[in-house]
């Protein structure tokens, strides 16, 4: 396999890598939530993570954000996202290019939000 040219391995808009083919570009809408990750161990924190469905919940990463605060995903804890981003190489993760709150497909009584 040829390696991509150096212009194609520079990060593009959002720390996103230039060139990154399409196919490895998701986006999933569900609930943010921040929940503790590593209990009981040094590195315990609260991370984000989109809750899809009850089996399906995946670690997310903003580039360029401290790993143990996230802060720039803080705003969208309890809301109902759609995420634009890739998977990290080792599949640990989501990288986060982009995230917008947007309306949840079910009814929701507004004492219920956060």
């Amino acid at each position: 396999m040829d390696p991509l040219p150096d212009e194609k391995k520079l990060p593009g808009p959002g720390g996103t890598p230039a060139g990154l083919p399409d196919q490895n570009r998701v986006t999933l809408t569900g609930h943010l939530l921040f929940l503790v990750h590593a209990r009981g161990s040094k590195s315990e924190s609260w991370v984000p993570y989109l809750v899809v469905a009850p089996s399906q919940v995946h670690r997310l990463h903003r580039e360029g954000d401290n790993p143990f605060l996230e802060s720039s995903l803080t705003l969208f804890h309890g809301r109902h996202v759609a995420v634009h981003g890739h998977w990290e190489p080792s599949g640990r993760f989501l990288v986060v290019e982009d995230c917008q709150a947007c309306p949840p497909p079910f009814p929701v009584r507004e004492e219920t939000l956060p």
